[in-house]
């Protein structure tokens, strides 16, 4: 599948939509000179609506003085939303053609949004950004390997302050809450794969450093994949020290090294190895499906946590609606978007009360949920992958 839409509309920049009808926004973006799609924009106060009520004034002024666009009702939002043309974008979910299908069924607004995912495909699309290439994509996710670059492609609204007005309903923990225009509408946790006619679970650790001491194995050896993604979150909780402390334990056990979860899950349920652990739990219960009774899956706390699917609004030089892609952020923050994300599978936002991230992580202590670490995972798994020895 392409990455990119294939024909684009005549280009047409946002700004000119921001002008024409700014009074409800507090502050209007204007594009640079230079070819360049990228870099923060400029945005400047406008005057607010009288008859608004102090809360959302108080909002409003604040998201003006951050120098960032605000909308000051979910009336405003649906009505510019609607007068847009079709929304464009990409979201990290093999889900994602029902995700647009369901938007569109509950707005009424035509919807196109494609999987994106990949270290090439990031890269090709900051190329075209730099080029000044890209056209009519209003939505976007921002990986945490390229989070600043892409997040510096993507407008600067105040959807925290927003959500926080009750004017867009998304859970303020799902919303970087330092730039506030980024929400993690998804996330992902880690346990471990077991064979249960190789294993018992009884006999399995019930702490992280428990499998520094193999000898529940009976001289057999668990898996450990090369890319420590699923360790890394423990730093949020356990801080550093002590997880590269881990790190060296399980790595003196001379674990059976992998890449990919895959490859990992298809071993253990064919019965070449007992154990996999720091596995990714979504992924387990795929795999369950055609494993039968040879594989299982179990969390242990805390219970690493990643979070996914973090999206923006693109800026005035590539989005055509940037007004549907707030209601889409929205939607996928709905308990209806959180369904469509837990049939990819389990890849909802442990933010989120009903969905089954959330049940699956219910009573357990977690370790890495939060946007303010997101950013902080890569150099997290680059100390850990040299500590291991392992190459990266």
């Amino acid at each position: 599948m392409s990455h990119f839409p294939e024909s684009s509309r005549p280009a047409r920049a946002i700004i000119t939509v921001l002008m024409a009808a700014c009074l409800g926004i507090t502050s209007c973006g204007s594009g640079g000179s230079n070819s360049s799609q990228s870099g923060p924009q400029q945005v400047a106060p406008t005057e607010l609506p009288a008859n608004l009520p102090p809360e959302i004034r108080q909002a409003a002024e604040q998201a003006q003085q951050r120098g960032m666009l605000f909308l000051t009702s979910h009336d405003e939002v649906v009505q510019k939303a609607k007068e847009g043309p079709a929304l464009n974008g990409f979201v990290s979910s093999d889900v994602a053609e029902k995700i647009a299908q369901a938007f569109t069924a509950k707005t009424g607004i035509p919807a196109k949004l494609e999987d994106f995912s990949g270290t090439d495909a990031y890269q090709r699309f900051l190329l075209e950004a730099d080029s000044g290439a890209l056209q009519d994509i209003d939505i976007q996710q921002a990986p945490p390997e390229e989070y600043e670059q892409f997040r510096a492609l993507m407008a600067p609204y105040d959807i925290l302050g927003m959500a926080e007005a009750g004017i867009l309903n998304i859970p303020t923990e799902m919303i970087d809450p330092e730039n506030r225009n980024v929400v993690a509408v998804g996330s992902q946790i880690a346990g471990y794969a077991y064979n249960p006619k190789m294993l018992n679970q009884k006999d399995i650790p019930t702490t992280w450093e428990g499998f520094c001491d193999t000898g529940f194995l009976q001289g057999q050896k668990f898996m450990l994949d090369l890319r420590p993604s699923n360790m890394a979150p423990l730093v949020a909780e356990w801080g550093m020290d002590r997880v590269l402390n881990l790190a060296k334990c399980l790595k003196a056990t001379d674990p059976i090294l992998t890449r990919g979860t895959t490859d990992a899950l298809t071993r253990v349920s064919a019965g070449e190895v007992p154990l996999h652990i720091f596995t990714n739990y979504h992924s387990t219960l795929r795999a369950m499906e055609d494993a039968g009774d040879n594989l299982a899956v179990g969390l242990i706390d805390p219970v690493p946590v990643r979070l996914s699917n973090a999206l923006g609004v693109m800026n005035d030089k590539i989005a055509k609606n940037p007004y549907a892609a707030l209601l889409l952020i929205e939607f996928m923050a709905s308990a209806e978007g959180q369904a469509l994300l837990d049939e990819d599978p389990l890849k909802s936002s442990i933010y989120s009360p009903d969905s089954k991230v959330a049940a699956a992580a219910k009573g357990h202590k977690t370790s890495g949920a939060g946007l303010d670490n997101y950013v902080k995972m890569e150099d997290w798994m680059d100390q850990i992958a040299n500590t291991l020895g392992f190459p990266q």
